[in-house]
């Protein structure tokens, strides 16, 4: 038995590229890294991040050459950072990419040693503290999706309900309140609703 062997951490590559994947697999694992799973359409995205749990995600913004990544990014929990990869470093890209606040971005095509040195500060990042506070939950770091669901919530609708509002699956609903959950500091939907209520109602 090893003593003092870190596990090397796991990632989750969402690549449409097969060449482009195959080659960042080979990079990671010389670095150290092991890839748990590679997805290449959006619509696998929420079942790889659920059955893999990976300690990090690496994130082609372009998939089919449709910047779905961007949407995506949304998706993954709060205590899991994420590094944007993409071929687009414009300004539109870049202020969009970083309002979903992640860890890095590499740009397309990158050497080794860039990739390296990304993953080098993503192992030092720390997920921020929940935004609990005396007052009770704040929603100020939530995106628009996750304040969509949350005002559904508030509305009295049920999963079921919200995925068929807002044009998404059930599966993608509950991914969003995980994340809502982590960055509010709560545990549970009613938990979360009878905070908010009570905030509301001391207006």
């Amino acid at each position: 038995m090893d003593v003092g062997v870190t596990p090397k951490p796991r990632v989750l590559v969402v690549e449409d590229d097969p060449d482009v994947a195959i080659a960042l697999r080979a990079s990671l694992a010389i670095l150290g890294y092991s890839v748990v799973e590679i997805v290449a359409e959006a619509s696998r995205f929420d079942l790889a991040l659920e059955r893999a749990r990976p300690d990090l995600v690496l994130l082609d913004i372009d998939l089919d050459g449709v910047p779905v990544g961007l949407e995506l990014a949304e998706r993954v929990p709060a205590h899991i950072p994420f590094v944007f990869v993409s071929a687009h470093s414009d300004p539109t890209t870049l202020m969009r990419a970083g309002a979903r606040r992640p860890v890095g971005f590499l740009v397309k095509p990158y050497a080794r040693a860039q990739l390296a040195a990304t993953l080098e500060v993503v192992r030092s990042w720390r997920p921020p503290p929940p935004a609990m506070v005396e007052t009770g939950p704040s929603l100020e770091g939530l995106s628009s999706r996750e304040r969509e669901i949350v005002e559904q919530l508030l509305a009295h609708k049920r999963v079921p309900a919200i995925a068929k509002a807002l044009f998404i699956s059930p599966h993608t609903v509950r991914n969003h309140l995980k994340n809502v959950f982590a960055k509010v500091g709560v545990s549970s939907q009613q938990e979360l609703l009878d905070a908010l209520r009570a905030q509301r109602s001391e207006r």
